[in-house]
């Protein structure tokens, strides 16, 4: 084509390009903390009942005994199915039989336990204060850990919205939407600051807005679209691909965020599991490299989805004593979101026409952050029952797999200008369906 030969001209892989990607990356670094800081400040500790006993280990005839800290948490506090004291009740009355190593629970009735009406206690080994310890939101108020996130969380949903309002197109977008807007001066001056960046001071001035129009010619001869948002409701190839990607784009980030805010239930070592999970992102990146280059966009995504499913579903059955395999299925799964956020960045990109591709995008990112807030919302339904995260987060991803066939594929196809163009390659893809049809009932039906 005349113009990505005219942005081959400019520079296509020079020092502007360079600088956008550190650009990129240096935002990214800088708000990606943001979402995994509240592993740290709402980390939840070990936790029981405060009782009096421990700061007062006397009997009621005023008797002073040496009793180790362990026997008196054992005759105040019930143990657990874990073995471990239980982190919302204590014993109505202090039970010192149980100090007797011949008493067993076949010995007695079971005590009458009661809440924990003075508090906890909290292990500060590894967090000397979190919002957790300092609001004691644990027991009855555990689910407002999870509140405290989804708003955090909405807070970046209502700001990807506010920022879509204000923002215009994106740097790589800019020459081509500012040209189908009819914004042509301006594109001339961005084209040749990029030409002026990437060090081609002859090619900036010897470009005119009579040459970019004559380039552009067959582009701007085109009607020029509308880019209003009942435009994605009322043209059905609009429509789909806003419909269908959103949905790769929600499951994607719904399982994703199960799993980034639910850090501390997946290995022992919060901060090694955070480390883990960030790492794995580095060699998860350059296989969707040779993904992008060498796969179609469809079973890629499709089969990135589905791995991430299984990754989260499989644990369900894994006991918790294996956390090592437990942390090894959720580090694959973290590798597959890693995966297929690359491929659904470019995915969506290339199925979009230029008018609408900042538009779709915006959408796009609000569903994303819209899933985010939403699994910070499911992870408090563990209070009710404990699987039913885990179900969820595993099942949408499997779901969705199968709507990334619903779209047209867009792997080493140019990209899309027109909306009419975005009908076209759904027609295409029609046909090509019905054409596999018409061969497999010639192969298999008898003259």
């Amino acid at each position: 084509m005349d113009f990505e030969e005219l942005l081959k001209h400019v520079g296509d892989n020079g020092k502007f390009q360079v600088l956008t990607i550190i650009f990129f990356m240096l935002s990214s670094i800088l708000t990606s903390p943001h979402d995994y800081i509240e592993n740290f400040t709402a980390a939840m500790p070990a936790h029981h009942c405060h009782v009096h006993l421990l700061g007062n280990p006397k009997f009621e005839a005023n008797v002073t005994i040496n009793l180790t800290a362990e026997a008196l948490l054992r005759v105040s506090i019930p143990v657990g199915p874990n073995q471990k004291p239980e982190q919302c009740h204590r014993f109505r009355q202090t039970q010192w039989q149980l100090l007797d190593p011949n008493v067993s629970a076949v010995n007695y009735t079971d005590p009458e336990t009661e809440p924990c009406l003075d508090g906890w206690i909290y292990d500060q080994s590894v967090f000397t204060s979190t919002i957790v310890m300092e609001w004691d939101l644990v027991c009855d108020y555990k689910s407002f850990k999870y509140f405290a996130q989804a708003i955090t969380l909405s807070g970046h949903l209502v700001g990807s919205a506010l920022s879509g309002l204000i923002s215009d197109s994106g740097i790589s977008e800019s020459v081509r939407w500012l040209m189908a807007t009819g914004k042509t001066e301006q594109a001339l001056k961005e084209l040749q600051r990029i030409a002026r960046i990437n060090g081609k001071k002859e090619v900036a001035e010897s470009l005119t807005s009579e040459i970019l129009i004559s380039k552009m010619k067959e582009e701007l001869n085109t009607k020029r679209e509308s880019f209003r948002m009942k435009e994605i409701m009322c043209k059905p190839a609009v429509f789909k691909t806003v419909l269908f990607t959103s949905v790769l784009a929600f499951s994607t980030t719904f399982s994703f965020y199960g799993l980034l805010l639910d850090i501390e239930n997946l290995g022992k070592n919060i901060f090694l599991t955070q480390f883990l999970l960030g790492i794995t992102d580095l060699p998860s990146k350059f296989l969707s490299y040779f993904i992008l280059k060498y796969v179609n966009r469809r079973p890629s995504s499709g089969f990135s989805l589905i791995i991430l499913g299984i990754s989260i579903l499989i644990p369900i059955f894994v006991p918790k004593e294996m956390y090592v395999l437990r942390l090894t299925l959720y580090l694959l799964g973290r590798s597959s979101v890693s995966v297929l956020s690359s491929v659904l960045l470019i995915f969506s990109n290339e199925l979009s026409a230029t008018v609408l591709r900042s538009t779709i995008q915006g959408i796009l990112f609000f569903i994303a952050r819209t899933a985010a807030t939403l699994s910070a919302l499911v992870l408090s339904m563990r209070l009710y029952f404990v699987h039913l995260p885990a179900i969820l987060f595993g099942t949408f991803p499997i779901v969705a797999s199968a709507f990334a066939y619903f779209l047209p594929e867009s792997f080493n196809l140019p990209l899309i200008e027109t909306i009419k163009d975005m009908e076209k390659r759904y027609e295409l893809r029609n046909k090509s369906t019905r054409k596999k049809q018409r061969k497999v009932l010639l192969a298999t039906t008898e003259c």
